[in-house]
């Protein structure tokens, strides 16, 4: 896909700028800047646009989402400590959501898939550990440390 996309949007830039400004201009511009400044800056873009492709083919669209939204955490909260910008309220409330509804949401997906991982099981003739839902054996484990101690 970014072996296609990239040749590409570089065509319909050029045509875009062809048309919108003169030659000449951009010639100029780009001996001024130099060659070596474009082509760094086109191998770079190259190289995001091939980890983010890799990065949604290695891991889960969610999970991908997710990255950016504490990518975008971080840049919120380093600004407030180095540069002493203020966070409104707005954004921690912003934030807050939508890590949670996220987490919610992958929770739902987790447990649609033990259930039909549960459903999908071969039975044994003879099972060396009795089946039950993981989700199951965390409560059970919950219920025994709660309980109280004899004396």
């Amino acid at each position: 896909f970014v072996a296609f996309q990239a040749p590409m949007a570089l065509c319909f830039l050029l045509a875009t700028i062809w048309f919108l400004d003169s030659p000449a201009a951009i010639l100029h511009d780009l001996h001024n800047m130099g060659w070596e400044v474009l082509l760094l800056n086109a191998c770079v873009a190259f190289v995001l646009n091939l980890s983010i492709a890799l990065t949604i083919k290695t891991l889960s669209t969610v999970a991908f989402i997710l990255i950016g939204i504490l990518k975008d955490v971080l840049i919120v909260t380093s600004s407030a400590l180095f540069f002493s910008s203020p966070i409104s309220g707005a954004q921690t409330v912003g934030f807050t959501v939508i890590i949670v509804g996220i987490a919610a949401w992958s929770y739902s997906k987790m447990l649609e898939q033990v259930a039909t991982n549960l459903k999908n099981e071969p039975d044994e003739k003879d099972p060396l550990v009795p089946k039950q839902n993981p989700f199951e054996q965390v409560e059970k484990d919950r219920k025994f440390e709660q309980a109280p101690e004899c004396a």
